[in-house]
């Protein structure tokens, strides 16, 4: 059962950190986890050759979360609104497109430098959560430390910057 009112949308970097660290069950069972078609074919098909490289169950995944399918009118219109100001990769663009055509109160989580600045451009900021916070909130202790980019410090500085239009 979900601690949270919002849903929280997550990314193909969230799932793989989840998965790496330990926590997925935890975050599927406090959080309302929310994805798109495009980030489970990204679980699914990630680079295996690499060192280091996690493997997911996308036919698991797929039980565990809430799977939305992204029209093309949605992408249009993301893309339409972000004017080509910023480059966003294939599964963090139909994530947005999706989270910004949702009815409900929604976050997103995802440490995609592109994301975070499509959200700003689109008065969105607010909306984008670090994993280390979604963690905190459902009480999840670490045990395996999470990558910087995971955390809350790098997302503040990330979100200070663009705020101060630094980056």
């Amino acid at each position: 059962m979900s601690v949270t009112t919002e849903d929280d949308y997550v990314d193909t970097n969230v799932a793989i950190e989840c998965h790496r660290i330990g926590c997925w069950k935890a975050a599927k069972s406090g959080l309302t986890l929310v994805t798109v078609d495009k980030v489970i074919e990204e679980c699914a098909t990630g680079a295996r050759r690499r060192e280091g490289y996690v493997v997911i169950d996308a036919e698991a995944m797929k039980q565990d979360v809430q799977i939305l399918t992204v029209s093309q009118q949605e992408l249009a219109d993301l893309r339409l609104r972000l004017a080509g100001q910023v480059n966003l990769d294939a599964g963090e663009e139909n994530l947005l497109a999706k989270a910004l055509s949702s009815k409900k109160p929604w976050r997103i989580c995802s440490p995609d430098s592109a994301l975070i600045r499509a959200c700003w451009l689109l008065s969105h900021l607010d909306n984008v959560v670090s994993l280390e916070h979604l963690l905190q909130q459902i009480g999840f202790r670490l045990k395996t430390s999470l990558q910087r980019q995971y955390t809350k410090v790098w997302l503040s500085q990330k979100k200070t910057d663009l705020l101060l239009e630094v980056s």
